[in-house]
């Protein structure tokens, strides 16, 4: 399993990444990015890289590709896309591939789950889109994630 997303608490969208996406995991999570996109809707997007591993070469230019192509759909839908990564290496490398291919998007990149919920509740109110009542803090429970897995990855990330 390369990822585990929820709509749940839409228009925040929330993605966690136990381990680095590569191959058909990294297929799959572009693909969805793809439908969630296309929904002609906006939405604040959460992503939590709970993995320590660095994408190669080739999957960080894909990503770049990724970016670049679909900055229309980008710039029009994500009016805010918070990432959160375990290590301050992650984060850099997170940043590298944002120097080459930034997203059409105001974005942050941190080490905190509940602070990057925060950014994308007060994007959500900047933009005048509705805030789900529960959503609060990035418990999973309450964004629709299956919070035991959720916690577990969680802990041993931050291990």
């Amino acid at each position: 399993m390369s990822h585990i997303s929820t709509d749940a608490c839409w228009p925040f969208y929330h993605t966690i990444f136990p381990e680095l996406p590569e191959g058909e995991g990294l297929d799959a999570f572009f693909a969805e990015a793809d439908e969630v996109l296309t929904r002609n809707q906006q939405f604040v997007w959460l992503m939590e890289a709970m993995h320590l591993d660095y994408p190669n070469a080739a999957d960080r230019q894909r990503y770049v590709d990724f970016i670049r192509s679909r900055s229309g759909l980008i710039r029009k839908h994500l009016v805010g896309l918070a990432i959160v990564m375990p290590s301050m290496l992650s984060r850099l490398m997170c940043r590298s591939i944002f120097l080459l291919g930034p997203p059409a998007c105001p974005y942050t990149v941190g080490k905190n789950a509940d602070a990057a919920t925060s950014w994308c509740i007060a994007r959500l109110k900047e933009e005048g889109l509705e805030v789900p009542k529960n959503l609060t803090k990035s418990d999973p429970n309450i964004v629709g994630l299956p919070g035991d897995k959720v916690r577990a990855i969680r802990a041993a990330a931050s291990e």
